[in-house]
């Protein structure tokens, strides 16, 4: 629906009100194929399966559901929206998931006034998208990729990646082979498993190691409860939001690019004023996959709710230019896989 808004102007545009809760509290998830039937038995995500992607770059504001009566807690944003399959517009966009060798069809159109892209790092690059164009292509996800990977805007960057041009995109092995180690393995998320890892994931669900689900297992719950999904995985996906910088780029000339350079040089050190935030360019909410600082920690589907035996993977991206500190308390934590690499 339309909306008014208190950050700036923003009068050259229509936008759209997030109420920044995702899908009944759930992440929009889009399968592409049929081997990842298990997403559906994960209440993380509302996941639908489809062999079609269509995509839409538009715009909105976003309620940052901070609870706070007196701040309006609004930002402009830049987005993804999927349209096949119907997802409300959401920042960040839907996650993906896909599985080695799957053929994937898209269609990304432009709704904004200026070119903008789809760009899957060693995947696939739309180039420049003109405003009301629509790209459309298929691509075959690797045999030799596997983890998680952000899709983004690559035009000017980092701007368009900033206003909120990007999701996570991840790819899992076919689980319908053999795994990757060799029979008498458990499966990995990776199709390269280092031998270290291929234990670690072995010795889930191991009474004499550690005791409970493998990754992979499915259990079942007392008192009616929904059974406890195989292959547990959560996306942390990091970014700032600057709601002053990001309405000003909103405002820029229309069809013109926002300056890279001005916009990392504010965005990084703009002064700060602790009686006077109107002014300030820098980051003012940093979020875990949309959701802002509490509210992450709260909320389910991002923070691993499970039981003591029930190991799950977690994805960490990040989509912005600030780092975040992620931690929980009292879990044990094995990093198993750094920008594309299986760690030893």
């Amino acid at each position: 629906m339309k909306t008014e808004t208190k950050q700036g102007q923003l009068s050259r545009r229509e936008f759209l009100k997030l109420a920044g809760g995702g899908i009944a509290g759930s992440m929009a998830a889009i399968v592409v194929g049929s081997k990842l039937g298990w997403l559906a038995q994960n209440r993380a995500y509302a996941a639908v399966q489809t062999h079609t992607i269509v995509l839409e770059i538009g715009d909105a504001i976003k309620q940052m559901v901070t609870h706070n009566s007196i701040h309006s807690a609004e930002c402009y944003f830049w987005l993804y929206k999927s349209n096949t399959p119907n997802f409300p517009a959401e920042v960040p966009g839907p996650t993906i998931f896909a599985t080695q060798g799957d053929t994937v069809n898209i269609s990304v159109t432009n709704r904004l006034d200026e070119p903008h892209a789809f760009f899957v790092p060693g995947i696939v690059n739309s180039g420049p998208i003109a405003p009301n164009n629509t790209w459309n292509a298929t691509f075959i996800v690797p045999a030799n990729v596997s983890g998680a990977l952000l899709y983004y805007d690559n035009l000017n960057e980092p701007v368009n990646r900033m206003m909120g041009l990007h999701g996570a995109f991840i790819v899992m092995p076919d689980f319908t082979g053999t795994p990757p180690g060799g029979a008498g393995n458990k499966w990995t998320p990776y199709h390269n498993p280092t031998a270290n890892v291929q234990a670690l994931f072995n010795a889930f669900g191991d009474p004499d190691v550690w005791p409970g689900l493998a990754w992979g297992q499915s259990g079942a719950n007392p008192g009616g409860q929904p059974p406890t999904p195989p292959f547990r995985t959560f996306i942390w996906l990091d970014h700032q939001a600057s709601p002053n910088l990001f309405a000003e780029v909103g405002n820029h000339p229309a069809g013109q690019d926002y300056p890279a350079a001005q916009f990392v040089d504010r965005f990084l050190n703009s002064p700060f004023n602790p009686t006077n935030s109107s002014t300030f360019k820098g980051a003012q909410y940093f979020t875990v996959s949309g959701q802002s600082g509490h509210f992450s920690h709260n909320n389910p589907h991002i923070t691993p709710m499970l039981k003591v035996g029930e190991p799950c993977l977690i994805h960490i991206l990040n989509a912005g230019l600030w780092m975040h500190s992620m931690h929980l308390h009292a879990n044990h934590f094995y990093v198993t896989y750094i920008n594309g690499a299986v760690q030893a």
